[in-house]
This record gives structure tokens, sequence and C-alpha cells, in this order.
């Protein structure tokens, strides 16, 4: 038998096998921290948004329906206004600023205990 030219294209073969796993696999970390980001960014927005209900939540345990106000974070500011629906319950609209992002979401307050009952995040 005539060996001479074995070697090179099995080693092409092993090395063609182990560069398309590598890509496989830079792709799916690539994909994997795509994803990652995304739902830190969310969940980072959605703590906002509960970091300025709770203030609302505070200031209406003393019965007290709260003004329009701004709540200002790093990069993100909260622009919330109150309307008063009935004399129990007050409906709050948030909108969510960061960079060109705005998101609005609205809540509904119970006054007298200050307790959220309804939360409402449209996409």
């Amino acid at each position: 038998m005539n060996e001479k030219g074995f070697m090179y294209p099995i080693s092409l073969c092993i090395f063609l096998l182990v560069s398309l796993f590598l890509t496989i696999e830079f792709n799916q970390y690539i994909s994997e921290k795509g994803i990652v980001a995304s739902v830190n960014q969310q969940e980072r927005r959605q703590y906002l948004f509960l970091l300025t209900s709770k203030k609302i939540s505070e200031e209406m345990e003393g019965a007290v329906i709260p003004v329009d106000g701004i709540a200002t974070y790093s990069d993100t500011t909260v622009t919330y206004t109150v309307k008063q629906i009935t004399s129990q319950y007050v409906e709050v609209t948030f909108f969510m600023t960061q960079g060109t992002l705005s998101i609005k979401a609205i809540a509904q307050y119970e006054v007298g205990s200050g307790k959220l009952v309804k939360w409402l995040l449209p996409v």
C-alpha cells in the first residue's frame, strides 16, 4: 500500500471539524450573552418602576394623594402623573425614558392604605 498522501487529508478534515465546532460554540456564546444583557436591562427597568411605585405608596399611606412628579436615576428618568378615579382609588401613569427608549406603565393604588391594586405594563 502507498501511504504518502494519507495524513494531510485526515488532518485537514479534523481541522475543519474542530473549526466548525468552535464557530458554532462561539455563535451560541454571543447569542446567550445578548439574551443575558437584554434580560438584565429589562429587570433593571422593572426595578426602577418598583422603586418609584414604593415612593408613591409611602406618600399615599397617610391618605394623601401625591402630586405629579419625576424620579431621576443614573441614566433613567421616570415621570409619573396622578389621576384620581374614585375617592378610594388613584391611577398613576408612569413614563420611563432611558436614552431613546420610552416605556409607559399604569398602576392603580388604594388611597387609604397606599397598596398597589393593579399594575399594567403595555408593550
